[in-house]
């Protein structure tokens, strides 16, 4: 027997055994005496570039010997040495292990499912840093002993056995082990786990939470079967354990113990007396949690061999229905308290062998959708603490680890590089950025089938897609820095991944970012259905996260994070179906509003911008202006590479730059040249000037999470702060709350601006006189408040139609020429902004106005000539020049020009 274990509380007839059966303690001793000198050094295995930055043991002190080679010494043993204590510790680990293989005769050989259960318990104690080994080890060990060579060796047992059951016991002492090892409480509570591991953590943490507060002891299955595979396949677990998960191991009794406390029973307001506080609490001597490898099974109380061997009797099953309204946590209790009463009325003996067992119907896997886990009540707190509890086997957060070293490693100097020669910063707070962000993807061929039943919801919920294929311009709209790798986790095959490298639509996401996949990991050791769990440790650990609202896994990792302060959001804008359903909803909703506090100001670039041009002038006294004047987000939408001077001027100055090619560039040319519009000479520019004034049709599909956007022609300076209040008007705080309060409760907002009215427009709005201007050109403000939403819905309506319009160039005189020739209906919805907010009038800086647009003139070629000299360039221009005449409000505006040019 190994020293020190106590196994006084077993039955005698055990104890006997135990101090007979040499074989199994010899096992159990070898086992036990490598956990526990390998507990203190247990790492993984490292290259010797990186063991600088581990630590050494204690007594232990690095230096360089007189060849200057890295050398060791303990003080106490007086020992030397040129190879690290750690690397010397993991060789005596795996010299260990390697003893113990040939003692059992495992040596190439697949450890048989039921001793790999106990070894990883054990192994993913050692990581953790518990105690190695626990009397319920001891007790299962000897249980698996005793049945027989069969269950360590038998050629006939496989893997695929083990979904629910394990290879039964003889009758005797099974009663044995059903009525005292495991300690069987007559109330119990079983549900299934089912599909993909995030939905399988989701229904534990849920049935766990259930069988507190009904006092019911939960049955657990000790493994489970992986059959959420994205790619429509299922494995079992015949194929290895790469296809089980193993509660064992992500359960533990030793954390599971103080999952709760008594603590919570005043705060919560329930009562003291109930057998869930009894059970869950600690003050029985029964677990709370039991698996079930050695449980009950059918009906009636017979535990049956699925196989057809053999059932054996056992006490009569009482079963009781669990119905919608009993899911709250009163009723629960009140459930559980019924159940316990009703058991002690019939059956005072139970704690020595009960008569019988009353079990919650078990409970179908989609049995979450019962509980509304919220903040605030008493199911939220625990559901964290069950959350906290749980944890991978040590070989699946090994392998997480050596990912993320991995990929920092392989992917950071890479992703800076990138990231430098772009413009982006590679210091945060004065501190080098280092780690990784991660992308959660749904683009698999299973998921638009999941968008549709959502979209049958009464919820009808209709953001399951949106952004999904613009992903690269939702990360730089965010203003996620390119400077960290971006792990993309997918279940597309490498065939499919490559097709999606060439999707234009996802030319941002990797020409800009350092996309790192599962298939560069190809040389670890990883099974692949150990990816799910891998993919939701790297997620709790990387710096970013972003991942679909409507995805199981990401909406519990976004509400993970969203829990303990770290940063995430999702793409698809839009709200969270578990915060709507209240399955898991906290105090303030994590759903990103239509509209948000800072406001997003756009404008367009072209191609061929050189420094101190014309165009070059004109965006930096917009930046610049609008950076000392305003808190604007700026961001510019170009059809200029991501290397590009300008591009990467901007964004050095903090600009957040999409690279944007139309799919309708071609087409453009086309006109061009067939019109005659531009020479020879002049049309590749031509061409490039005209796109980039129809970029601003196409900013719907951009990728946008913001409902509204504010865009401006290139030629204007601020000269003071924007504000929501100027955009919407005097009831902005109001329109702002209902556009919000409609989206959260999934209803239709109505409140659109008529024509000529301010207020949240249908289309966009314009500032000024909306309804006494019938002329475009007289509605040429240079800005403009965009609905995303809405062009969005009706972009391709008119995408056609509009680029075979006779006046085709025609309608490009001005930006909302542009909107109003391609969204013909949203002249009649025109609404109006406050007129304070912008003026034409750069000849009279008294008018109070946030925003002055030049509408063509410029300082350079128009005002500073007429001041000089009375030159006027371009004749249509000669009547506003004239104002200049009269006030100095030209000069004083052109002073500021050319500040903010040359700053």
């Amino acid at each position: 027997m190994a020293p020190g274990l106590d196994l006084s509380h077993l039955p005698l007839a055990q104890q006997k055994a135990r101090n007979t059966n040499d074989t199994a303690h010899g096992t159990l001793s070898a086992l036990i005496g490598t956990a526990l000198e390998s507990m203190a050094f247990m790492v993984s295995t490292e290259t010797r570039a990186l063991l600088r930055w581990v630590e050494l043991p204690p007594d232990w002190v690095e230096f360089e010997d007189d060849d200057g080679n890295q050398a060791y010494y303990h003080a106490k043993t007086k020992r030397l040495t040129t190879e690290h204590p750690v690397i010397f510790k993991y060789k005596q680990f795996v010299d260990k292990v390697r003893k113990f293989q040939e003692r059992m005769n495992t040596i190439g050989r697949k450890v048989k499912p039921h001793l790999a259960v106990i070894m990883n318990e054990v192994l993913n104690r050692i990581y953790r840093e518990l105690p190695p080994v626990t009397p319920e080890i001891i007790e299962r060990f000897w249980d698996l002993t005793e049945a027989g060579p069969e269950v360590l060796e038998g050629e006939d047992f496989a893997a695929s056995d083990l979904d629910f059951e394990v290879q039964p016991l003889p009758r005797k002492r099974q009663a044995e082990v059903d009525f005292h090892d495991e300690r069987v409480l007559p109330l119990q509570f079983d549900f299934q786990l089912c599909d993909g591991l995030a939905d399988q953590r989701f229904q534990l943490i849920d049935g766990l939470l259930a069988g507190l507060f009904l006092g019911a002891q939960v049955s657990l299955p000790r493994e489970i079967t992986l059959n959420g595979a994205h790619d429509g396949t299922s494995r079992s677990a015949a194929e290895g354990t790469a296809g089980v998960v193993l509660l064992g191991d992500q359960v533990t009794g030793h954390e599971l113990e103080n999952v709760t406390s008594t603590k919570w029973i005043p705060e919560n307001g329930a009562r003291t007396d109930h057998r869930a506080h009894e059970l869950w609490c600690g003050n029985m001597s029964f677990p709370a949690i039991v698996y079930n490898d050695t449980g009950f099974r059918s009906g009636a109380g017979r535990r049956s061999d699925r196989r057809g061997k053999f059932a054996l009797s056992g006490p009569t099953l009482r079963t009781v229905d669990l119905e919608a309204r009993n899911w709250k946590d009163e009723e629960l209790m009140t459930v559980g308290e019924q159940s316990w009463i009703r058991i002690a009325s019939i059956d005072a003996q139970w704690q020595k062998a009960p008569e019988h067992i009353v079990r919650m119907k078990r409970q179908p896997c989609d049995f979450p959708y019962k509980m509304n886990v919220v903040e605030g009540g008493p199911f939220w707190p625990i559901y964290w603490k069950i959350d906290a509890a749980l944890s991978f086997s040590w070989q699946i957060l090994d392998a997480a680890d050596a990912v993320a070293r991995r990929m920092m490693h392989a992917f950071g100097h890479v992703a800076q590089k990138k990231a430098s020669q772009m413009g982006h910063p590679l210091e945060e707070s004065g501190k080098l950025l280092s780690g990784f962000n991660m992308v959660h993807l749904r683009v698999e061929k299973d998921w638009p089938a999941s968008c549709a039943r959502w979209s049958q919801h009464s919820l009808k919920i209709d953001n399951c897609m949106s952004n999904t294929f613009q992903i690269g311009n939702v990360l730089l709209l965010e203003g996620v820095n390119p400077a960290l790798p971006v792990y993309l986790v997918t279940e597309l095959s490498a065939e499919k991944m490559q097709e999606l490298k060439k999707d234009q639509n996802f030319t941002n996401f990797f020409q800009v970012y350092t996309v790192v996949t599962k298939d560069m990991f190809s040389d670890l050791d990883v099974a692949f259905d150990d990816w799910p769990a891998i993919d939701y440790s790297l997620a709790q650990q990387a710096d970013l996260f972003v991942g679909n609202s409507l995805s199981t896994f990401a909406s519990l990792m976004l509400q993970y994070r969203n829990w303990h302060g770290l940063p995430g959001f999702h793409y698809n804008g839009g709200t969270f179906p578990l915060e709507d359903l209240s399955l898991l909803k906290p105090r303030s909703p994590t759903a990103t509003g239509p509209v948000r506090a800072a406001i997003v100001w756009v404008f367009t670039l072209p191609s061929y911008v050189k420094r101190f041009d014309i165009t070059y002038n004109m965006t930096m006294v917009a930046l610049r202006s609008a950076k000392a004047r305003t808190s604007l987000i700026p961001v510019c939408i170009t059809t200029a590479e991501p290397f590009a001077d300008m591009a990467v001027l901007l964004v050095s100055m903090g600009v957040r730059v999409l690279y944007h090619t139309p799919l309708w560039q071609e087409r453009v040319a086309e006109l061009a040249t067939d019109s005659g519009f531009y020479s020879e000479r002049d049309l590749e520019k031509g061409i490039d000037a005209v796109v980039s004034k129809l970029l601003v049709v196409d900013m719907p599909t951009m990728g946008f999470r913001d409902q509204l956007v504010m865009y401006t022609d290139l030629d204007v300076i601020f000269t003071g702060e924007v504000t929501w209040a100027e955009l919407l008007g005097r009831s902005y705080s109001s329109l702002m709350r209902s556009l919000r309060r409609k989206m959260l409760s999934h209803h239709t907002f109505q409140s659109y601006a008529l024509k000529g009215q301010t207020g949240v427009p249908m289309f966009f709005g314009i500032p000024g006189n909306v309804s006494r201007r019938s002329r475009k050109s007289a509605l040429d403000k240079g800005v403009m408040l965009l609905n995303l939403r809405i062009l969005r819905d009706q972009y391709k309506k008119y995408q056609e139609d509009f680029f075979e319009s006779s006046d085709f160039f025609g309608s490009l005189s001005s930006s909302t020429a542009v909107l109003l020739s391609f969204y013909r209906d949203a002249r009649e919805q025109l609404a109006e902004l406050p007129a304070d907010l912008c003026t034409t009038q750069f000849y009279n800086l008294s008018y109070p106005a946030s925003i002055t647009h030049f509408a063509g003139i410029n300082c350079d070629a128009d005002i500073l000539p007429y001041l000089e000299s009375g030159r006027v360039v371009f004749e249509p221009y000669r009547k506003r020049l004239s104002k200049c005449d009269d006030t100095d409000s030209c000069r004083s505006i052109c002073e500021n020009y050319t500040k903010y040019v040359l700053a």
